[in-house]
């Protein structure tokens, strides 16, 4: 072989040299894209059922509330449209047969008021870990709900002690910031809900119930 030959040779050999060192490069880069978007591919995967898990969880908890809380709204529409009647008729001329009726149906949705904060007392107390296991904002609202609760358990058991149907039309001016009292705890119940996952698609059915208060 030549000299010229042989520096040709060795020209090319350094060519292929560098060629195949290019083409690794390039494979080796192919293979890390791949991965990378694999890795991106797992990680949004993972993101989403997570997310999938985590509405499911939150669907359950408001769930769980909104039934909760339903109860005490019936209880609470029963005594306001009782306690509306009887104002009424205190305001109007009417039968005092009339009046001490209202007011004892008035009293007897009192006790079914107190009867139903205390059933969902039990409930909110009893779901206080699946609350707290569902996040922060579940579990301050639990724990702001059953404040509420426990305020009209006690101002409706206050008024039950201070009631008398045949007195009613004389106590009925000091009885009245107490009934204020149990709406302005009603009230914030049901605006508690309706803020509970409100970024979410869950808001809707929480606040139909927020608007049914029966208040007004």
């Amino acid at each position: 072989m030549t000299p010229e030959m042989a520096a040709t040779v060795q020209a090319w050999s350094a060519v292929v040299q560098a060629v195949g060192s290019v083409l690794a490069i390039v494979f080796a880069t192919m293979i890390a894209k791949w991965q990378h978007d694999q890795n991106i591919e797992l990680v949004e995967k993972e993101r989403e059922r997570i997310e999938q898990q985590d509405r499911k969880r939150d669907h359950a908890v408001l769930g769980v509330a909104t039934r909760a809380i339903a109860i005490l709204t019936e209880a609470f529409n029963v005594m306001h449209k009782a306690h509306m009647r009887a104002k009424t008729l205190l305001h109007e001329p009417a039968d005092q047969n009339k009046v001490a009726e209202a007011a004892e149906d008035l009293r007897t949705s009192l006790f079914g008021l107190h009867a139903a904060a205390s059933v969902v007392i039990w409930q909110f107390e009893e779901l206080k870990p699946v609350y707290q296991s569902a996040g922060a904002e579940a579990a301050i609202f639990q724990f702001h709900t059953l404040a509420s609760l426990k305020d009209i358990a006690r101002v409706s058991q206050l008024l039950l002690g201070r009631f008398d149907r045949l007195t009613y039309h004389v106590v009925e001016n000091d009885l009245e910031p107490s009934f204020q009292e149990i709406q302005s705890f009603h009230l914030d119940i049901t605006e508690d809900l309706s803020r509970l996952y409100a970024d979410d698609s869950h808001r809707p059915a929480a606040r139909l119930l927020a608007g049914a208060t029966g208040a007004g």
